[in-house]
């Protein structure tokens, strides 16, 4: 039987969010495959796999628990924030926190170290130009991470900020981790010296508001499938109505055709004057006659010839 492990809110907080469709492949993975990476411990708390820990208690799936040994409290959340930023990006909520966690426990961390090192060490570093290493925390960080050190020191304000949301608040705190909210760094900064009515206050208004946006996109996005679909009915309504194959069509086209050619030569000749016409004029009309007169005998022969009886 496993031993009772306890939950850590300052750890738990440094969970990275994931989605529905992420939770339920999450879980249909630990169903199928069971839980391959162990849950890490600290002190007895769980430090790493908070979602895989619940998920397995509540199903009774079978995990691995593996007992990490810090000295501090400051190096496991280090240890932490190390193995999260490899899987997020440093400009999301989660990873600004998860940056400014690492340089809070750092600047703690160097101060423990610090008492413990001799002076003569620390004027020995400072004498080979390291004053700007590891003890100048922002810039060590920054280094590290990718970052120039103002950025690396606002994302530690943002950690403080959210930390005071999340203990009026923690709705709030979530939503903004989730990105459910979008609130810029100032914002936040200025949200978080709310007192606990306003703030809640404000999460409603703001869950309200983007619950609208999400709203008014989902409409959107139906209006746009109702009018490709009209649209496609109108084509396929297109097509159904085009005709269907007519196969007396061209015998009746010409059937229709021939009384105007009938007409057309009887009047011509009542009209004509065969002693003033030009020879030109009387040669271009005898030889389209002529014409005329062999395309109607192939087509007597072509109908003779399937006739059958009319």
């Amino acid at each position: 039987m496993k031993e009772k492990l306890k939950i850590d809110a300052e750890f738990m907080k440094m969970s990275i969010p994931i989605s529905i469709d992420e939770q339920r492949a999450l879980e249909k993975s630990l169903i199928s495959e069971g839980c391959l990476e162990p849950i890490y411990t600290w002190n007895g708390f769980v430090l790493d796999g908070y979602k895989r820990f619940d998920f397995c208690n509540n199903e009774g799936i079978d995990y691995r628990v593996q007992e990490m040994n810090f000295s501090f409290r400051e190096e496991a959340i280090i240890w932490l924030c190390k193995k999260r930023l490899r899987k997020v990006d440093v400009v999301t909520p989660i990873g600004r926190y998860l940056v400014g966690k690492w340089y809070i426990s750092q600047k703690t961390h160097n101060r423990e170290l610090k008492k413990r090192c001799s002076r003569q060490m620390l004027e020995f570093e400072y004498s080979k130009g390291k004053h700007n290493s590891k003890w100048d925390t922002s810039s060590y960080l920054g280094q590290v991470i990718g970052l120039n050190r103002t950025t690396v020191e606002r994302y530690g304000r943002f950690v403080i900020a959210m930390d005071k949301i999340y203990n009026k608040e923690q709705a709030l705190f979530h939503a903004i981790m989730r990105e459910n909210v979008n609130l810029g760094l100032d914002r936040i900064s200025d949200v978080s010296d709310m007192d606990k009515k306003k703030m809640s206050e404000l999460y409603d208004s703001l869950i309200k508001e983007e619950n609208s946006l999400i709203a008014r996109r989902r409409q959107g996005r139906r209006n746009k499938r109702k009018r490709n679909d009209e649209n496609e009915t109108r084509i396929v309504t297109g097509i159904k109505e085009m005709p269907v194959f007519d196969p007396d069509m061209e015998i009746r086209g010409l059937t229709l055709t021939i009384p105007t050619w009938i007409s057309a030569i009887s009047k011509a000749e009542k009209k004509i004057n065969v002693n003033i016409a030009t020879d030109t004029a009387k040669k271009m009309l005898i030889f389209n006659l002529n014409n005329l007169q062999e395309q109607i005998s192939k087509m007597l022969e072509v109908l003779e010839c399937t006739k059958t009886e009319y």
